[in-house]
This record gives structure tokens, sequence and C-alpha cells, in this order.
């Protein structure tokens, strides 16, 4: 899980989307969490959008029968 999909996804993450602070990630069997931290200055919709677009054709690089992710602002 850690290699197919979340280092991947942390690698893109950092490479496309602005005003990241810093990542966390944890890796459970089945299931990966990856939080993405935002520079107190950032914009939260702007940033969403982006991981949103970012996210869509990722979809596409991940093994067969990856669940979409899920987003969640805090």
């Amino acid at each position: 899980m850690a290699d197919c999909i979340v280092t991947i996804t942390e690698r893109n993450l950092t490479t496309t989307v602005d005003n990241i602070e810093h990542i966390e990630s944890q890796s459970l069997y089945g299931i990966a969490v990856v939080k993405v931290f935002l520079q107190p200055t950032a914009n939260i919709n702007g940033v969403l959008h982006r991981l949103r677009l970012f996210l869509r054709p990722q979809l596409r690089q991940l093994p067969a029968g990856t669940t979409p992710p899920l987003i969640i602002a805090l």
C-alpha cells in the first residue's frame, strides 16, 4: 500500500500543489490516510480545488480497484 499509493501520492502532491507545509501519512491494511498540512496563509478553498483536480487523473495511475480518495478539510 505504502509503495503503490502513498509514496506516489505524496511525491506528486509536493510538486503540483502550492502552500503545503508538510505531509503525514499512515498505511493500514487496505487503507491509507494522507494528511496535508498547509501554510497559515494558504487559501484553503483554492488548495482544495487544486487537490481535487490533481487527484482525478492520478486515480488512473493507481492499481485497479483503488477507491477514489475522500477529501476532508478540518
